[in-house]
């Protein structure tokens, strides 16, 4: 699956993510850590671009194609779009994205392509495709990103179905600015 088409809105979001990574870079958080302002930013940020990705002009048609295809398998077509998008928002950004928001950030942007699929008529939103994209997003993170594959996949064994929609749930609260600052909907790279 190759790259989408350049979003000027999204390239724009990329390189003040690059630019703003290069004065504060920033360490991966600990789990149940508060988000730092700089990890915060740079959420806000990515998740930005990616919606910039997936609602544009130029871009939604490709996006739509992909998770029509997909009908027959929902989660994994859902995870592609999103590390689709995150890998082009990373490339663009000179690879500034901090570790601690990778996961987190694409996991917000899966969940905004299963909302997409939903309202387009093409599937389910529903909690069973919810969890089958988070599955996939997360081997698919851990491939890209040197996790290793056998801690990714005994992490997603570990958890159950209430774990998986409790870090959802905290990830909605970061997505929407909470004051809580919730922690990351996945263990920074190299906490697992």
């Amino acid at each position: 699956m190759g790259l989408i088409t350049p979003n000027p809105e999204a390239e724009l979001a990329a390189a003040e993510l690059a630019e703003s990574s290069q004065a504060a870079p920033t360490e991966p958080q600990e789990e149940g850590e508060p988000a730092s302002p700089e990890e915060q930013e740079a959420y806000d940020k990515v998740v930005s671009a990616g919606s910039e990705v997936l609602h544009g002009e130029q871009t939604n048609p490709e996006i739509m194609s992909i998770l029509e295809s997909g009908r027959d398998n929902p989660g994994e077509a859902l995870a592609d779009v999103a590390m689709m998008i995150i890998g082009q928002i990373d490339e663009q950004s000179g690879g500034k994205i901090p570790e601690g928001i990778i996961i987190p950030a694409a996991d917000d942007i899966l969940s905004q392509a299963g909302e997409l699929a939903e309202v387009a008529g093409l599937f389910k939103w529903d909690e069973s495709t919810k969890g089958s994209a988070a599955q996939s997003l997360w081997k698919k993170a851990g491939e890209k990103y040197d996790f290793d594959p056998q801690e990714i996949q005994e992490l997603i064994d570990s958890m159950g179905k209430d774990e998986i929609e409790g870090i959802r749930s905290k990830q909605d609260q970061i997505a929407q600015g909470s004051p809580q600052q919730a922690a990351p909907a996945a263990p920074p790279m190299g906490a697992v």
